[in-house]
């Protein structure tokens, strides 16, 4: 099971590499 606020976590860290581009 995979917690929500982990989800949340990876959904930031993959926008944020996103952002850096």
């Amino acid at each position: 099971v995979i917690d929500s606020a982990e989800r949340v976590d990876v959904l930031v860290d993959k926008s944020e590499t996103l952002r850096s581009q």
